[in-house]
């Protein structure tokens, strides 16, 4: 029994050292683990201390005791804290509640209050033990963890940047076969136009791109971030990307944050094609500036632009025929050569009809629209044949730009390839331009070649004239143009002529008295009349003075104005002369007809108061017009004395006898002296023909002349005619007709001659002296 009593107390005794060590283990975990340890009694007061409470709020004891305890809650916080407590203690419930406490150094700390009820062996509330745990690390961190995943959030539903999170999709195999989108911002819609996606696959949204996949399976396989730039074909944009791995390799995703650059490509593709069109452009610009030739122009875009473009053949054709049966012909064609295995196509036929090839389209090229053809076979406008007709040309993709002017399809300009191809916009650009270009430099060629011959054809026909010809600015009255007859009617050099201020030195080689009226002729014609008017020119290098006249006139531009003035100037000095001489020659034929009148009137009143026959007058009137004859002969006002002695004497005489001898200096007699002066001679050899030495084979005659000089030096003419070898009756020596009397008598009266004349048995023996070269 004893013994019994003592292995009880020996089990009570170890029941209560470990149930000692099990309360102090116990204590020293809680307390490890809490900050404060307090107990109420069963209605919920504070009836006890708690050194830990009042060391981890810093709280008097009596501010601990009862319900002080609230009074060390936030403020914010303490209607909750006591609504907690109270609904646990009247529902025997625990209590497990968050709040801030206030710390011994004045700040709030987060506390997590833990409180049970204990009870008693007959199950009532005997009191409440409980504890604090402080949690204010844990709340910073879950507020730092929330703020920033709000600042995650923000950002994620603020930034213009597209986000998503996929998860690559693999078969069997482990190839990567499809992504899942697994999240994705509001900017992603903007960014892709693609809506609904969240939990989709790629191929059920757009179908799928395999390098896309690829890309995203690697990133997650390797964990190795990568950033590129590259376009979606199912979006059609570019983007700008960067891909990473979330997570670990159990079950990777990928987060993929984009931009849409589309509009950045753009612009860059256009500012590269603009620089590649400027200096293509440029190119072409500098190869067209020396060529003249319409045809090597043509030649030359094609080839250029052909190889710019890599194009398999470009061709300019000129167009002509009636409307829809259009023609063209072949004025410049570029073939690509074979190149790497890559065959050449054929040359473009030269001349070719347009119907085969597209009778559909040719409306639109009567506008100047552009045909575009991206593939011949998949443009449904053309039929069986005319696609036979492209194929056979090796043509499957063309831009053709027709050239409408004047509302006329003149010609076009052609690219081809021989497989289909999408054209963009800036090669339909630049084919349009190279042919407008192509058009306007050939155009250009061909007006400068016919611009060139008809400055030929002038330049020739000025060389050519006798007359100047010149043009002036309309402003400035400078020469611009002056053909080489100026030197030869001005005296100057045309390069002298034209330096400096022309007009200047034009009108100081003008007389004085005449510059007015060519500065009021140059001003007419700045107004638009045309004029002609004479002026004097001194040539500089010998001082004659020269008549010229001008036939001005204005030249035009397209808008009418005056732009230039033309003129033609011809030498009028000869014309002149040749007018007053004529005017001399007019009063010189009348005073000449009016002293033949009075002459022929003479003779025929001696003539018949003498009763001569009519034969004697007519042949004195015939001696008159050999007189006549030998002035008109000669041009001039006078007449030589041998020649009216020899025209005489061969009207009466065996010409070259050698009984006759005729011989003198040249002396010339006026008109008025030639009249009297033939009449006497005439008398002579009628004389000689009828009574002396020219009467037969036996006489002799000689007929001689000179000049001497009077006594106040003036010439005079001195001629002995003299007969010899002749037997003269009596009755011949006493007679004295009226060719006696005109010798003697009228000589002496009406030219003032001295004159000797005698009639022997021997002859006749006649000299006259008389005055030569005084006016009349």
């Amino acid at each position: 029994m004893l013994t019994r009593r003592m292995d009880e107390r020996t089990t009570i005794a170890d029941l209560e050292r470990r149930l000692t060590e099990s309360e102090t283990r116990h204590r020293l975990l809680i307390e490890s683990w809490v900050q404060a340890v307090w107990e109420t009694d069963a209605q919920g007061v504070v009836v006890a201390d708690s050194l830990s409470w009042r060391a981890y709020t810093g709280q008097a004891l009596e501010e601990w005791l009862g319900y002080g305890w609230l009074d060390a809650i936030h403020p914010e916080d303490r209607a909750y804290a006591e609504r907690q407590w109270r609904e646990a203690v009247a529902a025997h419930g625990l209590v497990n509640a968050e709040f801030r406490l206030r710390a011994p150094d004045g700040g709030w700390r987060w506390t997590n209050v833990r409180a049970a009820p204990v009870f008693d062996a007959g199950g009532n509330i005997e009191k409440w033990a409980g504890m604090n745990i402080d949690i204010d690390a844990s709340k910073g961190a879950e507020a730092r963890l929330r703020e920033s995943e709000e600042r995650y959030r923000t950002v994620f539903e603020v930034i213009d940047e597209g986000f998503c999170v996929v998860e690559p999709i693999h078969d069997a195999d482990g190839n990567a076969t499809d992504y899942r989108i697994i999240e994705v911002n509001p900017a992603f819609e903007r960014q892709t136009g693609l809506t609904d996606v969240t939990g989709r696959l790629d191929s059920e949204i757009a179908g799928t791109e395999p390098r896309w996949i690829e890309l995203y399976a690697e990133v997650a396989r390797t964990g190795e971030s990568r950033r590129l730039q590259d376009y979606h074909e199912p979006t059609g944009r570019w983007y700008d990307v960067h891909v990473g791995r979330l997570g670990d390799t159990t079950k990777p995703r990928v987060s993929i944050v984009f931009t849409d650059i589309t509009a950045r490509k753009k612009a860059e593709t256009a500012l590269r094609e603009s620089e590649e069109r400027q200096a293509f452009l440029l190119k072409l610009s500098d190869a067209l500036r020396p060529l003249a030739d319409a045809v090597e122009i043509q030649s030359t875009t094609t080839r250029l632009l052909g190889t710019h473009l890599n194009l398999d053949r470009a061709m300019y054709a000129e167009v002509d025929g009636e409307l829809g049966n259009e023609s063209g012909t072949i004025r410049g064609q570029y073939v690509r050569p074979a190149n790497g295995g890559l065959p050449s196509v054929t040359p473009f036929p030269e001349r070719f009809a347009y119907r085969p090839y597209g009778e559909r389209t040719m409306p639109g090229r009567y506008r100047g629209d552009l045909l575009v053809v991206a593939d011949i076979d998949a443009v449904p406008g053309f039929d069986v044949c005319e696609r036979a007709a492209w194929a056979a040309a090796n043509v499957r993709a063309a831009i053709v730009a027709p050239l409408v002017k004047g509302g006329r399809l003149v010609a076009e300009f052609g690219v081809h390839s021989a497989m289909p191809r999408a054209w963009t916009d800036h090669e339909l650009s630049l084919v349009r331009e190279v042919a407008e270009r192509t058009w306007a430099a050939a155009e250009r060629a061909r007006a400068e070649a016919a611009m060139r011959a008809g400055e030929e054809r002038l330049r020739m026909f000025g060389d050519a004239s006798s007359d100047v010809l010149w043009i002036r600015d309309a402003e400035t009255l400078r020469w611009i143009y002056l053909t080489p007859a100026f030197e030869t009617i001005y005296g100057l050099d045309r390069d002298t002529a034209l330096r400096g201020d022309n007009i200047t030195g034009w009108l100081d080689l003008i007389v004085p008295e005449d510059r007015q009226t060519a500065l009021d002729a140059i001003e007419s014609v700045r107004m638009g009349q045309r004029v002609a008017f004479e002026y004097r020119i001194r040539r500089p290098g010998d001082g004659a003075v020269r008549w010229v006249r001008n036939t001005d006139f204005p030249m035009r531009d397209a808008a009418g104005r005056v732009c230039w003035l033309g003129g033609v100037g011809r030498d009028i000095t000869e014309e002149k002369v040749s007018a007053q001489r004529q005017e001399v020659l007019v009063n010189e034929l009348q005073h000449r007809a009016r002293n033949l009148l009075g002459v022929v009137s003479a003779v025929a009143s001696r003539t018949m108061k003498q009763g001569g026959a009519v034969e004697a007058f007519e042949e004195r009137l015939q001696a008159l017009s050999r007189a006549q004859g030998l002035l008109s002969q000669q041009g001039s006002d006078t007449v030589e004395v041998g020649a009216l002695v020899r025209a005489e004497l061969a009207a009466h005489a065996q010409e070259g006898s050698v009984r006759v001898r005729v011989g003198g200096p040249e002396v010339k007699l006026t008109a008025r002296q030639v009249q009297n002066f033939a009449l006497a001679l005439h008398e002579l050899t009628t004389n000689a023909v009828k009574y002396g030495a020219l009467k037969d084979d036996h006489g002799w005659l000689s007929v001689t002349w000179d000049e001497v000089q009077d006594r106040r030096g003036r010439t005079r003419l001195t001629l002995s005619w003299t007969e010899s070898g002749v037997a003269v009756g009596p009755q011949a020596v006493t007679r004295r007709g009226y060719g006696t009397e005109l010798i003697q008598e009228a000589l002496a009266y009406v030219l003032e001659a001295d004159v000797e004349y005698e009639l022997s048995s021997d002859g006749v023996r006649c000299r006259i002296e008389m005055p030569v070269g005084q006016p009349e």
